[in-house]
């Protein structure tokens, strides 16, 4: 049984700049400059009890005093151009991106023995990781007089990732040595291209949309220290899609739309989940990713209805394969648990949602809605048979009252019921924000009071009780908090967002 505290302090910096300059009439060009950096740190006070199940006397008690501090620093650059080629809509974007990130975290730690009382452990060391990330994105729209929309492009995105990490560890029995469990090096490699190829036509009130999406998968990882071990995942896939809707009829001015859509899509690692390299977090715990782990397929067939390009009603199901999840597992030569990612099988989702309200415009603006998920798992853990079915609810509220035309009042909400998360059963739990707004200086500024977590129920209890496993617990976070907000607007308007070619049309998304 363990109970434990962590305090997480952190300081951000946050700087942008950007600019737009139009050559002519049809070229124009933009260049976005972003920079963070972030300092934090964490102390973790771990007690822990050792004890047989529904037997009073302890066996063992101790405690782990954690101390992580570290500093990030992120920067990115941004190019891109646009040309207009007619007046109906063609248009040939770019985007070029380049971003570096650097990160840097040191960790002292101490394991203190009460019963029985042995010498106690210390260990400290730095985990130092360097990314670089290369992306170019063109995307062509051209549309003809006779109503056909087509549209084409490619993203090629590449990244490089090295980790280095030197930990020692000493205690009263030993003189400091390095501690090879946690020291490694371990470097990435990722690349990853698509192209697309989509047409728009409307026939009799409704507008088709297929499509087809062509991915190459080239990811490869090589860790050194300790031992030298190579993985790579190479693929190339094929997704189909298909868009269809159609206009329904009209409420408060607005016009309620219908639509229908299958898509399919991949999910890969990320670069955590498949880094080796083992992060301490209490003697009992560390956790660390999983080279062999497989990307996650899903296909989706939905039918929403969306009033002014929000989701009002959908219903739909995922069929998703080689489902990849936070697991914990148990080190069979020291006997420490261990938390990893896993594929565990393969799951259909059936899902359905609801909302209804009043729309923006008056004095009052409302709306509230509920959504409802069934999942199937079938697959292995622990090497055992896992099937497990499971329905969660999940209700949402937002609700506004102009005061005068100068102050806004506002409230959110949610309630979430037998919700899952990564196979942990949660109970039920919410959380509620309220707000206001002033707006002065003639609509230049706005002075917003925030209150977060009004009533203190966000507040998750989880427990899992399935293949030879049992874990239950309680994570209560300081959700707490007053925010005093002052905004500015010295009159430029931000620059035009560009719309995704490799999303789903704004009609089809959530």
């Amino acid at each position: 049984m363990q109970n434990s505290y962590t305090k997480y302090p952190s300081i951000t910096n946050y700087l942008s700049a950007g600019t737009d300059y139009a050559i002519n009439n049809k070229w124009s060009i933009g260049l976005d400059v972003k920079f963070n950096t972030t300092k934090n740190e964490n102390k973790s006070i771990n007690n822990i009890n050792v004890s047989k199940i529904n037997f009073t006397p302890l066996l063992a008690k101790n405690n782990s005093d954690v101390h992580n501090n570290n500093n990030a620093i992120f920067l990115s650059n941004i190019l891109n151009s646009k040309f207009k080629i007619d007046t109906i809509g063609s248009e040939w974007t770019n985007v070029l991106e380049y971003s570096i990130f650097t990160y840097h975290n040191s960790q002292q730690y101490t394991n203190n023995y009460y019963i029985p009382s042995i010498a106690n452990l210390n260990g400290d060391g730095n985990n130092d990781n360097d990314k670089k990330i290369f992306s170019f994105q063109s995307d062509l729209v051209l549309k003809s007089k006779h109503g056909f929309t087509f549209e084409t492009g490619l993203k090629l995105s590449n990244s490089s990732s090295n980790n280095k990490s030197l930990y020692y560890k000493d205690s009263a029995n030993q003189n400091r040595q390095i501690d090879y469990f946690q020291t490694n090096t371990y470097n990435y490699l990722e690349s990853i291209n698509a192209a697309y190829f989509q047409v728009s036509k409307t026939f009799f009130g409704f507008t088709i949309k297929p499509g087809l999406r062509f991915e190459t998968t080239n990811i490869s990882g090589n860790q050194i220290v300790p031992t030298d071990t190579n993985f790579s995942i190479k693929r190339k896939d094929v997704f189909p899609y298909v868009y269809l809707k159609h206009k329904l009829f009209k409420i408060y001015g607005q016009t309620l739309m219908a639509n229908a859509i299958f898509r399919k899509s991949i999910k890969r690692p990320y670069y955590e989940s498949l880094n080796p390299y083992p992060k301490f977090i209490d003697q009992y715990l560390y956790e660390a990713g999983n080279p062999s782990l497989k990307p996650q397929f899903t296909t989706n067939y939905e039918f929403n209805v969306t009033f002014n390009d929000m989701p009002v009603a959908s219903v739909g199901v995922n069929y998703t394969k080689d489902i990849f999840s936070s697991v914990i597992y148990q080190d069979e030569s020291t006997k420490i648990a261990f938390r990893t990612f896993d594929n565990l099988g393969k799951n259909k989702e059936m899902y359905c949602r609801l909302v209804g309200g009043i729309p923006p415009g008056g004095k009052y603006f409302f709306y509230i809605g509920g959504l409802y998920n069934y999942n199937e798992y079938r697959g292995f853990f622990q090497n055992q048979i896992f099937n497990y079915n499971r329905g969660s609810f999940t209700f949402f509220t937002f609700h506004e009252y102009k005061f005068t035309k100068s102050f806004t009042c506002n409230l959110q909400g949610f309630l979430r019921s037998k919700g899952l998360q990564n196979f942990y059963e949660l109970n039920t739990f919410g959380g509620m924000v309220v707000s206001a707004n002033k707006s002065m200086l003639k609509r230049k500024a706005n002075l917003i009071l925030s209150i977060n977590d009004v009533l203190q129920t966000n507040r998750v209890v989880f427990q899992f009780d399935r293949n030879n496993q049992n874990i239950n617990g309680k994570r209560i976070n300081d959700t707490r908090k007053i925010g005093i907000t002052f905004r500015y607007n010295f009159g430029l308007k931000p620059k035009e967002e560009k719309k995704n070619g490799f999303e789903a049309p704004s009609e089809a998304k959530e």
